[in-house]
């Protein structure tokens, strides 16, 4: 296995000025709550689009509008929530808001009626801390509708975020490996994956090309991963799965895994892995000839024993 990390490339055709946008909309996906002015049920929540510079110690401030698509009045509640962010992205809202800013989050109003079919535009204040640490910061924000009228179907509660930039010198780094992909696969397929480590300091964003090249063609040949958020501390698992239509077969694994260092600048790691598969079918071939073999020579020397035999 090969694994080596080169830094200092620079791509801006993959993280250069959409890094932002991608930033959010990824987490976005992840969390699995709606985008901006995307309903759920009679509620729709649109929030920033992209992350929102904020230097330590000054007052940023941003917008989300709430919107009430039903045909019923809303009473509505907005609470910050913390964003917990874990392995394979894997996310939810805590119960609590994020204690790291604690009584620092102000929502103006945080509490109003929303008529059928009436939007609300609502304003978050958030007071920087005089001292924190570069990095890509996610505040989340449970909306939560209740219906005053008489109905009795039910409102789910609606999830929004936003994401504070602090600017700032960041310390990201990624290592990869493979795991559950074996040297030799028994049968007609091969699965495992490329496990992706976030151990820097900071969040970082990272995009995957695989390729597995050999004899007979693999299908699929090239695996392609979409661009994944990935916290420090936490590891995302990249599926790796193709089909020998022979069911025989060596096959080398290159996977390459890109990631940020900065806005503009990327670093990677690549891995390479070689493997044998064969179908146990072929275990039975040889065993198969040889039996097909010794049935035509008993039936020939039977053959030839009766030729040999006087008449009557």
């Amino acid at each position: 296995m090969m694994n080596a990390t080169r830094r200092g490339r620079r791509n801006t055709s993959i993280f250069g000025g959409l890094f932002a946008a991608i930033l959010l909309g990824v987490l976005a996906l992840a969390l699995g709550v709606a985008p901006p002015a995307m309903a759920a049920s009679d509620l729709s929540v649109g929030y920033p689009a992209e992350p929102i510079l904020a230097k330590p110690g000054t007052q940023v401030s941003f917008t989300m509008q709430v919107g009430n698509v039903g045909k019923d009045t809303l009473s509505v509640t907005i609470d910050p929530r913390q964003v917990v962010l874990s392995a394979n992205g894997q996310t939810r809202f805590a119960a609590t808001p994020d204690p790291a800013f604690a009584n620092r989050v102000s929502i103006v109003p945080s509490r109003f009626d929303l008529k059928p079919r009436d939007k609300r535009v609502v304003t978050v204040f958030v007071q920087m801390p005089d001292k924190i640490s570069p990095d890509y910061y996610f505040l989340g924000f449970l909306v939560s509708p209740d219906i005053t009228a008489a109905a009795t179907r039910a409102i789910n509660d609606v999830g929004a975020l936003a994401v504070l930039n602090v600017p700032g010198s960041r310390h990201p780094l990624l290592v990869a490996t493979f795991a559950n992909l074996p040297r030799v696969a028994l049968g007609n397929s091969v699965k495992g994956y490329v496990r992706a480590s976030s151990v820097g300091s900071s969040t970082l964003q990272f995009t995957s090309y695989t390729l597995v090249s050999g004899h007979v063609a693999a299908r699929p040949a090239v695996i392609m991963e979409p661009a994944h958020l990935l916290p420090p501390g936490q590891h995302w698992d990249i599926p790796v799965s193709w089909k020998s239509w022979l069911g025989l077969g060596w096959y080398t694994v290159h996977a390459t895994l890109v990631y940020n260092v900065t806005d503009q600048r990327t670093a990677d790691v690549a891995l390479s892995r070689t493997i044998v598969v064969i179908n146990p079918f072929w275990f039975a071939v040889p065993v198969l000839l040889a039996g097909f073999v010794t049935v035509l020579v008993f039936l020939k020397r039977r053959k030839a024993t009766k030729r040999m035999q006087p008449g009557p």
